[in-house]
Order: C-alpha cells, then sequence, then structure tokens
C-alpha cells in the first residue's frame, strides 16, 4: 500500500496506489487480499557482492534485462534491485546471467549442484528441468546415461557445467525446450575451452527429440576433463577459475571469445600517475584486483574480472587505469595473479614509521607546496605520520602561545 508510488513499483503484484482513497476503500483492499497470500522463493540474493545494487554509477544488470517477469526490476535513482517474489516464476534465467554470483538458486545453489554432480562420476547427466519432465519424449536412454533433475528450466550457467562435466568425468546433455540465453552461451563458452583443450564438444544441448537422440550418440564417460573440487566457500568467478584452469595446466591453447553475457577482460595501470590509493581494489568485488601488503602492489587475476568498469570509474587519477575487454586466455598465467603496480612505503621523516605510499605522500606535497610556502611546520607535517603530525601542530601553537604571552 503505498501513497504516491513510483512507475515501477505499480508494475510488481500486490502493490497498490492509496493516494486519493478514502479510508474505507484502503481497507476493502486490505480485506479483499488477506489473510495470506502463499508463494515459494526460488532466489537468494547477496547485494554485497552485487555489481549493480548500491553502487555509486549505473552499470548494466544483465538479471533485469533476462527477466521474463516484473520479478527483478531497477531502481535507478537509488541503484538498487527490487524484487518481486510473488512474481517470480521460478525459471533461474537471473541466476544464469549473473556475473558475480549474486543471485543464487534458492533450491538448488551451486554448493549442492557441486555435491550431487559428485554422484554421477563415470555416468554422463542428463539435466533435465521438473517442468519439462512431463512433455519429455519417451526415448530409451543408453547404459551410463542417468537423468539429473533441476529446477529451473534456465538456471544452468557455466559453473553448473563444469561442475557436472569435470566431477562425473563424462559428457553433459542438458535437455529442454525452454533453455535461456545464459546457458545456451555458457554452453558455448564451455565448449569453445573444451574445442581448444581437447578437440572435442563437452556439452550438448537438446531442444526436441531429434536433437535429444543425436546428443546421446555423441555423449561419452571417461573423458580427459575429469576433475574433483571442494567448491564450499568458493565464489561464482572463483569456481570457475579453479576448475578451467585445471583444464588447462601447464598449457597454451590459445584465446576462446566470450559473449555478450559472459565476460572476461584485462586491466592495465599507469604506474607513473597511480598512487596506489587502492579505490580500484575496493570497488573489484569479485577479488579480481587485490592489494597485496606483502610487496604493497596491486595484482590482477584477469579470470575473476566480469568487465564491470567499476574500477575505472572509482580511480581518481586521469587517464591512469584502462580496462580491456578480452576472451578467456588457457594458458596458466590468465588464473593467476599478476603485478599492475607498485610502490614503496614513505617513513615518516620524525620517528621513521611507514605510514603511506611514497607517490602519495609526494603528490600530496607537490599539491599543498605552494600554500604551505611560508609555514614550514605544516609543509613538515606532510611528510609525518599522523601522530607526529599531531605533535608538531601541538608544538606549534604552544609555540605562538607563548610568544603572543610575551
Amino acid at each position: 500500500m503505498i501513497s504516491g508510488a513510483a512507475p515501477y513499483q505499480l508494475r510488481q503484484s500486490g502493490c497498490y496506489e492509496i493516494s486519493g482513497l478514502k479510508d474505507d476503500e484502503i481497507l476493502e483492499i486490505l480485506n479483499s487480499k488477506s489473510p495470506v497470500y502463499h508463494y515459494k522463493n526460488s532466489t537468494i540474493f547477496d547485494p554485497a557482492i552485487c555489481q549493480y545494487h548500491g553502487r555509486r554509477n549505473e552499470l548494466r544488470a544483465p538479471c533485469v534485462e533476462v527477466c521474463p517477469t516484473v520479478a527483478i526490476l531497477k531502481n535507478d535513482e537509488k541503484r538498487e534491485l527490487v524484487f518481486s517474489y510473488i512474481d517470480c516464476i521460478g525459471c533461474g534465467a537471473c541466476v544464469s546471467v549473473c556475473p558475480s554470483g549474486a543471485l543464487k538458486f534458492a533450491k538448488l545453489p551451486q554448493s549442492v549442484f557441486g555435491e550431487i554432480a559428485k554422484l554421477y562420476a563415470g555416468k554422463i547427466p542428463l539435466l533435465i528441468a521438473e517442468s519439462e519432465i512431463e512433455s519429455a519424449p519417451a526415448v530409451q536412454l543408453p547404459c551410463g546415461v542417468l537423468p539429473f533433475g533441476i529446477f529451473g528450466s534456465k538456471q544452468i550457467d557455466e559453473v553448473n557445467l563444469l561442475s557436472a562435466m569435470q566431477e562425473s568425468g563424462s559428457s553433459v546433455i542438458v535437455y529442454g525446450a525452454d533453455v535461456g540465453e545464459g546457458t545456451r552461451e555458457a554452453a558455448e563458452l564451455i565448449n569453445g575451452i573444451s574445442r581448444a583443450i581437447y578437440g572435442k564438444d563437452a556439452v550438448f544441448l537438446a531442444r526436441n527429440l531429434a536433437e535429444l537422440q543425436e546428443a546421446l550418440k555423441w555423449a561419452q564417460s571417461s573423458q580427459p576433463w575429469a576433475f574433483s573440487l571442494n567448491d564450499q566457500g568458493l565464489s561464482k568467478k572463483e569456481i570457475f577459475s579453479k576448475r578451467v584452469s585445471a583444464m588447462v595446466g601447464d598449457g597454451s591453447f590459445g584465446v576462446v571469445k566470450s559473449g555478450e553475457l559472459l565476460k572476461f577482460g584485462k586491466v592495465s595501470i599507469n604506474e607513473a600517475s597511480c598512487t596506489l590509493c587502492l579505490s580500484c581494489v575496493g570497488a573489484c568485488n569479485t577479488g579480481a584486483l587485490y592489494a597485496d601488503n606483502s610487496d604493497n602492489s596491486i595484482k590482477l587475476n584477469a579470470s575473476l574480472c566480469t568487465t564491470c568498469n567499476y574500477c575505472v570509474l572509482s580511480c581518481a587519477e586521469k587517464d591512469t587505469i584502462e580496462l580491456q575487454p578480452c576472451g578467456v586466455e588457457l594458458e596458466s598465467g590468465f588464473f593467476n595473479y599478476k603485478m599492475l603496480a607498485k610502490d614503496e612505503l614513505f617513513k615518516c621523516i620524525e620517528c621513521g614509521k611507514e605510514f603511506a605510499t611514497s607517490k602519495a605522500v609526494m603528490k600530496i606535497a607537490e599539491m599543498m607546496g605552494a600554500h604551505f610556502a611560508n609555514e614550514p611546520e605544516k609543509m613538515k607535517t606532510l611528510f609525518c605520520c599522523g601522530d607526529c603530525k599531531a605533535k608538531i601542530m601541538i608544538k606549534k601553537q604552544i609555540e605562538d602561545a607563548r610568544k603572543g604571552a610575551m
């Protein structure tokens, strides 16, 4: 019940504009909708790693773009995602296209999917949604092909496919007439990687009986990509990185192009102008950019980058950081952290304590030098830690007070 509702709010079920209504009319609406409406919550949302929710800049929200209903909408003024679980049909399309893993499928999150996949070792998983089972064609499954029931017809993403194929050590078949664009793009990416490394497809999408029969002919078990991973506590991007890295090993197999939904990128930093303020690191919520305290550097793991561009938008220095979209580079360095920028820590000229990077201190000193040209004490504080800075200023105030008293 909202007075002065925004247009997007009235598009979602259960929202009513009450401005201009009398009390009796409002009560009538309440009575007609009470006492309780039962519905299922199909998704779990983690705003901390969402690449749209709560950002200062307006970034892309693919979950909103693919949602077939109004279950997820954007509030561009507040930079927030607005959920209407009543309108959700549980298809899982939003989950499959979420770049960071902020959206999870409540009935079958990746942590559960990965454990179930381990039970399919030596078998060929046939992924099929519960909504597709009744309409599925009657077909004799060959020995070794085992159905793998899922809940959302569009929920399967690249991490699900990698988990199923590696834990089973087999090809994976996904059956369904309503496979989402996120699943299709994920299958294309995984097959691109598989063809580059092993010379064969690992995932087969089947929309009808003919395609299913064809997939059953080509699907095989006992494949060289068999690999088991304990992915508990790992993010979506980290699981992808570790699983593909295991396939690549120490080899070099070229570059696989990414699509419109699954993107990867490389960040470059101009060390001459970078002050290591770490704004870019704080902006990155997938862990692609990392501040290494052991050597005072910024490092990048390109396999964790989603090309959201928030690191570039957050940088305070002009022409210092650049993001270049790329595909998946099938060589070990792509999945490891590489140094982008480094600096030495500046030691306080009074006590010798390290308190900031040298570039940051010198930049501030350069900016403030003209203002403090006739105030040597203030100029000195620019090269001091917080404790010594306070001591110098207090000492100066005491000396000024004594001079004034004489």
